[in-house]
């Protein structure tokens, strides 16, 4: 759900469509507590964290032509409530969440 405000324009069919293709992976990054979802590259990969009733999350604006190596990460907050709501409130958004996290590929990062 928050790859889809991070990623996705709000839509969560581009994570449907990642996880359908094996293109979507989530990891734990033991070092910083954190996780990351995305599709391997750097530019499609965000940091997730979840913060009491809220997730962090943290992106890299490559807007201006930046690359991704010298883009800034952008720190975002959004209510766990709100990603509830706009993603998981019907059945049919719930079947599909439960869909894409079927077919994750997960590991650790050291």
């Amino acid at each position: 759900m928050t790859y889809a405000i991070g990623y996705g324009d709000g839509d969560i069919n581009g994570a449907k469509v990642a996880a359908d293709n094996g293109f979507l992976d989530l990891y734990y990054m033991q070092d910083s507590g954190r996780y990351g979802i995305g599709q391997g590259t750097s530019a499609s990969t965000i940091l997730l964290q979840q913060d009491g009733d809220k997730m962090k999350y943290w992106t890299k604006d490559t807007s201006g032509g930046r690359s991704t190596a010298t883009a800034r990460v952008v720190e975002h907050t959004v209510s766990i409530a709100e990603l509830k709501s706009r993603y998981f409130s019907t059945a049919e958004q719930r079947a599909t969440i439960e869909q894409i996290a079927s077919k994750l590929k997960t590991g650790t990062s050291e």
